[in-house]
């Protein structure tokens, strides 16, 4: 078992336990809209916002409403998602393409292996948004789940 998470995933795990980020929930990136209009992100914006700085020139946010309100899509070469992590951002972060899924069982799951026919890790993504977006995890616990690695999530 792997006992170190990647640079990249790693980078991942400390931004979620950081303070910096303002916890959002279904979508990537969005503004509150409220008088302070604070950046809000889900777990999985967290990392695409760690892509864009890491590369400037290969991932961006693209507003899909007016500024400074609204939601915002990330974009790289191959995709744009308001949702989900393209590729190059789970190929990035290590994540397996085909991944884990969340059953009932305990609080976040039992991660099993999924055999899925889509380009990027639906599983993954569907299983960490659940935990933001409807267990109401917090990104510290988020945090905790992707470091305890569960079996399937990062490559070897």
């Amino acid at each position: 078992m792997q006992t170190t998470l990647n640079p990249n995933a790693q980078a991942w795990v400390d931004a979620l336990r950081s303070g910096d980020y303002k916890r959002g929930q279904s979508a990537l990136h969005e503004m509150t809209g409220s008088e302070r209009d604070e950046p809000l992100f889900c777990c999985l914006g967290v990392a695409c916002d760690l892509f864009a700085k890491a590369h400037p020139d290969q991932g961006r946010w693209i507003a899909t409403s007016p500024i400074p309100h609204g939601a915002f899509m990330f974009e790289t070469a191959t995709s744009r998602s308001q949702m989900h992590l393209t590729i190059e951002v789970s190929d990035w972060l290590g994540l397996k393409r085909q991944g884990p899924l969340a059953s009932e069982g305990n609080d976040y799951g039992e991660f099993e292996r999924a055999e899925l026919d889509y380009e990027t890790d639906l599983a993954i993504m569907q299983t960490l948004a659940t935990l933001n977006d409807e267990k109401d995890f917090s990104f510290k616990q988020i945090a905790d789940v992707i470091e305890s690695q569960p079996k399937g999530l990062f490559n070897a």
